[in-house]
């Protein structure tokens, strides 16, 4: 331990050199030579983590002390540290020193440690050290009681480490002399500690202990006498309740860590966890969660995003922090750029010139590290475009001129902004109806993509709408997009929010046209959404009729109709397997916008169980999305509950959801070996071994299966019998 260093060295009188002379030290030529390589890798590339550590490793083992330090620095500048790595540098400091300031120097690093991953490992050995150096005079009992307090509030409420911390602060409280010791501290101390949810076992233990501090205490007063007062009592009882309803999330937690570390799994019991505490509405205790699952899960860049949504919109403190965190981590997620910027914003009402250029390095930072998402893109243009509106008129020139640039990158890149948020915010800023109407007609003309999605025609016509355009212009708009080249599902949209137009403002003419106009849309999509909803039959099945014509007509399977009564044996009597079977819980979407990504379907289903994947489909060549994509769920139940979305709308365009039909045809062999449903030895054999069917019955003319006539003198000679 760092600590025990400290103790035993702190008093030292002469300290150990830190230059790593070549005389000393003896380093074969492989480690020399790969040392070498790794210097000019980082040389060239300094933002490769796995040659940070292997690099940090290598000097480590040749001790090559001055040069490690500075290897960790340079680490540090670019990438957060783990636990261990941090442990692994403090014991190499804590050897070598040797006088108090080499301490304050350890004590300082110890700090520093605190701002990448909770750990309360490294506060532990924090507070020791502090303690050393109060009795060396390093330290006050002020310093020491106040990184306790620091300690308690980032680590009191670890529900399986935090109890240690607790243990430390009374232990180091009663163990103070007069006049230091502070009765009424400890005693708030005990009862902190004895409300917080922790094992029964280690709530028992830390009453236990207070019942012999009070014992032992000199300022208790006769009516507590050697007894646990009844409010603290409460205050235990409520903190069990608390534990044993943690206690399963704990559980799987640990479970999951200990079979599959890392995993998905792992990362799913957090978030259950995660779930708990937000019903119960607790920030500490949120924030503990969270900040436990980040250390082990630091460059889950999903998890950092609900971290921040969660510290923005609902905890709204400890934000900027968090986000530098954030993107020490994952410097490539536009979402968490997007927070960043947000963030600065708030720093003042008005930001100042330096607020802005700070706003403005973050913008062309966050820019440089996407990873070429138009959806990424434009999520961190809206964050800028807000922080700079938030400033009123003193930005207003920069604020259109960002807009107009994003417009014209967006188009650049054939990607779409769904709602066109960019251009509303832009011709808003104007505030001019004639130059709002040019910017989108612009638009319209000069991108194809958007005139092709219903979103921009409907966007074009809201703000016709506020700006109280007449009826027929904000028409028009309807009517131009009825002939516009697009999807059905957009095309079905814009006409039911045309029918709405004309029910509230239309004539009775101008209505009738719009129905018959939009009749044809609207009759397919009834028809789709009658026969297709959660894998429901239409009211007239086509499949049923032709069966009963079939069963009518005496020649139609006769030796299909004796096969299907032979049982066949089968080693397996295999019962028939639902449709979703088929497809592994797989679901199928459609309608989705081109700019759509994997992430933001995600978020899209996030409240039906994290155990899916997302897949969308993309041109080859282009890599551009084709609007459709494939859920595949985790268990039944998510697979139930994102089949029930469907027609949920979705940057506008309203989402057809079903479960995967299974394939047809003569190819559909092929299909399901496609989907990973091989035939195994086995089964190849069972099919081989099949029973041999009998010839099918004779052919029996219809005339005769119902005593008809054969010719025309059997027909006279019915007609004269008659």
């Amino acid at each position: 331990m760092a600590s025990d260093h400290v103790n035993a060295d702190v008093h030292s009188p002469t300290s150990s050199s830190d230059d790593d002379s070549m005389d000393d030290i003896q380093i074969d030529d492989k480690d020399m030579k790969l040392l070498m390589d790794l210097e000019a890798s980082l040389e060239a590339n300094p933002h490769v983590y796995e040659t940070h550590v292997e690099f940090i490793a290598v000097l480590r083992r040749c001790k090559m002390m001055e040069r490690l330090r500075d290897a960790r620095r340079n680490m540090h500048q670019h990438f957060p540290l783990s636990e261990r790595m941090w442990l692994e540098w403090l014991e190499d400091e804590s050897s070598t020193a040797a006088t108090v300031e080499d301490v304050r120097s350890l004590e300082r690093l110890l700090q520093e440690s605190h701002g990448d991953y909770l750990s309360v490992s490294l506060w532990k050995e924090h507070l020791q050290v502090l303690q050393a150096m109060l009795q060396q005079g390093g330290a006050t009992l002020v310093d020491v009681r106040q990184a306790y307090d620091q300690a308690l509030e980032q680590c009191g409420l670890h529900m399986t480490e935090g109890h240690t911390i607790w243990d430390m602060c009374i232990e180091f409280e009663t163990s103070l002399d007069s006049p230091s010791k502070d009765d009424e501290r400890i005693r708030r101390v005990f009862h902190q500690y004895l409300a917080t949810p922790f094992p029964p076992d280690v709530l028992m233990a830390a009453k236990e202990s207070y019942i012999s501090w009070i014992g032992s205490s000199e300022s208790e007063s006769e009516e507590d006498g050697d007894d646990v007062p009844k409010n603290m009592m409460k205050a235990i009882e409520r903190a069990q309740r608390a534990y044993e309803l943690r206690e399963e999330c704990e559980k799987n937690i640990e479970t999951a860590k200990a079979s599959d570390p890392g995993s998905n799994t792992h990362l799913s019991a957090y978030m259950s966890y995660i779930d708990l505490e937000i019903s119960g509405g607790v920030d500490e205790k949120i924030r503990v969660v969270f900040e436990r699952a980040i250390s082990e899960f630091p460059v889950a860049d999903v998890l950092w995003k609900d971290y921040l949504k969660y510290l923005e919109f609902a905890a709204q403190t400890h934000l900027l922090n968090a986000c530098k965190r954030a993107l020490r981590n994952c410097p490539y997620s536009g979402a968490l750029w997007s927070v960043y910027v947000r963030s600065l914003s708030k720093k003042e009402a008005v930001p100042d010139k330096a607020v802005y250029e700070e706003l403005n390095a973050a913008f062309e930072q966050g820019k440089a590290s996407l990873q070429h998402s138009p959806h990424e893109y434009r999520q961190l243009v809206l964050s800028m475009a807000h922080s700079l509106r938030l400033s009123g008129d003193i930005y207003k020139n920069q604020y259109e001129e960002l807009l107009q640039k994003s417009i014209k990158e967006m188009n650049k890149q054939q990607a779409l902004d769904p709602e066109h948020r960019l251009t509303s915010l832009l011709v808003v800023s104007m505030g001019d109806l004639e130059k709002g109407k040019l910017v989108w007609e612009s638009l319209l003309v000069d991108s194809s993509i958007d005139a092709a999605y219903s979103g921009t025609w409907v966007s074009y016509y809201d703000y016709l709408t506020r700006h109280g355009d007449s009826f027929e212009t904000r028409r028009d708009v309807f009517v131009r997009a009825m002939g516009a080249s697009m999807s059905e599902g957009d095309k079905a949209f814009i006409a039911r929010k045309w029918i709405a137009l004309e029910e509230e403002e239309g004539s009775q003419s101008s209505y009738l046209e719009a129905q018959r106009t939009v009749f044809n849309v609207l009759w397919k999509e009834d028809l789709l959404r009658m026969g297709m909803l959660h894998g429901k039959q239409s009211p007239f099945d086509a499949d049923a009729a032709k069966k009963k014509r079939q069963q009518n007509d005496p020649n139609y399977g006769a030796g299909k109709r004796k096969r299907q009564e032979q049982p066949v044996s089968s080693p397996q009597n295999k019962k028939q397997k639902p449709q979703q079977q088929h497809g592994k819980l797989i679901v199928f979407v459609k309608h989705i916008v081109p700019t759509a990504t994997e992430e933001d379907l995600m978020s899209l289903f996030s409240d039906c169980g994290r155990q899916i994947d997302i897949t969308i489909g993309r041109d080859p060549k282009t890599n551009r999305s084709k609007g459709y994509a494939y859920i595949r769920c985790g268990d039944q139940e998510v697979f139930d509950n994102v089949c029930a979305k469907n027609g949920l709308e979705f940057e506008g365009n309203a989402l057809f959801i079903a479960p995967l039909a299974p394939p047809k045809g003569r190819n559909k062999d092929k299909a399901r070996d496609k989907q990973g449903n091989h035939d195994d030895a086995s089964t190849k054999k069972e099919r081989s071994q099949k029973p041999r069917l009998e010839p099918a019955a004779p052919m029996i003319p219809r005339a005769a299966a119902i005593g008809a006539p054969k010719s025309n003198d059997d027909f006279r000679k019915m007609f004269l019998k008659k």
